[in-house]
């Protein structure tokens, strides 16, 4: 038995519910590197070096939980579940899955980590106990850094965050009108990066003197929990208000131990029925797999592929592991994204540290068929080849006195008479083969890559074709 690729939905933004004074505003900008950094600052207080922990409100915490709880997944109608993941008889005896890529793995580099940041702000002072924010700084932030954050308990004057400035490593966010703060006040700042496990710190505000940001707690996220571009899910925001309910990650660490191969079809034309891969290997411990069908090139883990992908299906595995699942139809090339993961989940996708990665290309509207013939014995018959290569291939057609088999590989050696000419798009080849002299099968193929130095077919078959030669 196999699975089949589900569907998701994306995080969505959820309404946020604070007293009227006391509203959340969002940081929600990207960087915007090397414009020069703009000082309306009175007075900076950089953040203490010292991070102590400290509880969160109940209350708020649990509207926390219960957005987090909030992101549901949905299955699609056109997929449905198989029951059960895993199988002992191997599907490559179906003679439909007759054409698997290489197996691949990428060994992942476990992914990187942003670097520690401290963050200080400046102020004015309007009277005692109650400031107007001017500016946050945080660093240090590098180029490819993007930071996500807000505050709570910000008192707000028809303020907000502007755009925030990078000058070598130190970002300035400046506010546009009138946004207070108080001994009540949260903010919380995260610095992510893509593919890279990000840093969060949560700080508080005493009013002083002297007046400093005070950090709650802090820890690493995730790679890819926040997104880096667009706008950030209100639901993350407000777990990095709520930190009790965020998903965090060990700011060191490795994957190591597990192997793993990823089989996965050439072909998904909606035509052709429906062929299934395979995910087999070990894992060291327990681990995460999945596999996400995308159109363009593979994302760092699975969370990156989840905020675009709708096509993926999850495991969790220790041990020896075999998987098998069907694919979704498809009308263009596109990839099989795989993911080998410790750690967790959230929101049901897999959130630890990479341990292995597959990068595997399909295609997708390759068909050819050949036209039906007849003639005389001693005489050679000509017919058409038409189809469809949805990239550059060889087709290769051949005439056979037995069924043609799944592959161009397959059929050679029983060939009686043999040709390929290279194709591309839309193309109509006409045919002339060898003489016969009884009737026979005329077998045509779609092959990736050209014949070897030997002149035999190389590559997989994206398709395949055939017709009896009718001979009199």
């Amino acid at each position: 038995m196999h699975d089949s690729l589900l569907m998701r939905t994306t995080l969505r933004n959820s309404s946020l519910s604070l007293s009227p004074r006391r509203v959340l505003t969002l940081a929600l900008v990207l960087a915007s590197a090397g414009l020069p950094a703009v000082a309306s600052a009175r007075r900076v207080t950089p953040a203490h070096a010292a991070e102590t922990a400290t509880g969160q409100a109940g209350a708020r915490a649990q509207g926390a939980r219960r957005a987090l709880h909030a992101v549901k997944l949905r299955r699609p109608r056109q997929f449905a579940r198989a029951s059960g993941g895993d199988s002992t008889s191997s599907p490559d005896t179906d003679p439909t899955v007759f054409s698997f890529t290489n197996p691949l793995a990428t060994p992942a580099v476990s992914n990187p980590v942003v670097q520690p940041f401290k963050l200080g702000f400046s102020y004015s002072q309007v009277h005692t106990g109650l400031l107007r924010l001017k500016a946050l700084l945080i660093r240090p932030v590098s180029g490819a850094d993007r930071l996500k954050g807000g505050c709570a308990h910000c008192d707000t004057g028809h303020g907000h965050f502007a755009n925030y400035r990078l000058k070598g490593d130190i970002v300035t966010e400046p506010t546009v009108g009138k946004l207070y703060i108080d001994g009540s006040t949260r903010i919380a700042q995260a610095v992510v990066r893509p593919g890279a496990i990000g840093r969060f710190k949560l700080y508080g505000v005493r009013v002083g003197p002297p007046t400093v940001p005070v950090p709650l707690t802090q820890g690493c996220l995730p790679a890819d929990l926040i997104p880096t571009e667009g706008p950030t899910p209100a639901v993350v925001l407000n777990a990095l208000l709520e930190p009790k309910v965020l998903p965090r990650l060990p700011c060191s660490g490795t994957v190591n131990g597990d192997r793993a191969v990823l089989y996965t079809p050439y072909e998904l034309s909606p035509a052709a029925p429906t062929p299934v891969g395979k995910f087999t290997g070990h894992a060291n411990g327990s681990r995460y797999i999945s596999v996400f069908q995308v159109t363009n090139g593979c994302s760092h883990d699975a969370l990156a592929e989840s905020y675009r992908t709708h096509n993926f299906i999850v495991w969790h595995v220790r041990g020896d592991f075999t998987k098998y699942f069907s694919t979704a139809p498809a009308t263009k090339p596109g990839f099989f994204c795989g993911y080998l993961q410790s750690g967790g989940h959230f929101g049901k996708i897999p959130d630890g540290r990479v341990g292995l990665a597959f990068d595997l290309r399909y295609y997708a509207g390759d068909a050819v068929s050949v036209s039906p013939a007849s003639g005389t014995s001693g005489s050679p018959v000509t017919d058409v080849i038409t189809g469809n290569a949805s990239t550059s291939e060889t087709l290769w057609y051949f005439d056979s006195y037995s069924a043609c088999a799944p592959t161009a590989q397959q059929e050679y050696p029983n060939a009686v008479g043999l040709g390929h000419s290279p194709v591309s798009g839309a193309f109509s080849v006409t045919v002339t083969g060898v003489t016969l002299s009884q009737s026979a099968y005329r077998c045509a193929y779609l092959q990736l890559g050209g014949p070897n130095s030997n002149g035999q077919p190389t590559g997989p078959t994206l398709a395949g074709g055939d017709s009896v030669i009718t001979i009199s």
